[in-house]
């Protein structure tokens, strides 16, 4: 029987309608921000991902279609608890994209996001998506204390 090498972690994508998986370079991997979901078995991910639906482009709406839906339908599937701290991590990280803004001018959903940000600065912007992200999510732990 060969050796086969089993990677030490994977990335999905959906790009243009098309379902990706990818062998993650632990280094690459390394450099991401993340954020921990919980321990699963690599057959239940699998079976997870190939059960969520391909975001095509013509679906794509910056409030209720993106990536993050994307990987939200995997985790419910998995069963992963939506808590304060996950919300807070998804907002970190869209808002503290430097290229948030100029994406969103270009998508379905974008108008708000750009204007909330003309209007009141990053942290209108933050709050904007914040409230977005929380109402999205089935938020099961008591409230983060400021």
């Amino acid at each position: 029987m060969a050796n086969i090498d089993c990677p030490s972690a994977i990335a999905f994508a959906s790009i243009d309608g098309t379902k990706k998986v990818y062998n993650a370079p632990e280094t690459a991997v390394q450099e991401l921000s993340n954020h921990f979901l919980g321990q699963f078995a690599l057959d239940d991910i699998l079976a997870a991902e190939e059960n969520v639906t391909a975001i095509d482009n013509s679906g794509y709406h910056l409030t209720k279609n993106t990536c993050a839906h994307y990987a939200r339908a995997i985790w419910r599937a998995l069963g992963v608890e939506e808590t304060h701290d996950m919300a807070d991590f998804l907002v970190t990280n869209l808002v503290g994209s430097d290229e948030f803004i100029e994406f969103a001018k270009t998508k379905a959903g974008g108008l708000r996001v750009v204007t909330t940000f003309a209007v009141g600065g990053k942290q209108a912007l933050e709050n904007y998506v914040k409230d977005i992200v929380t109402s999205q999510l089935n938020i099961v732990s008591t409230p983060k204390l400021a």
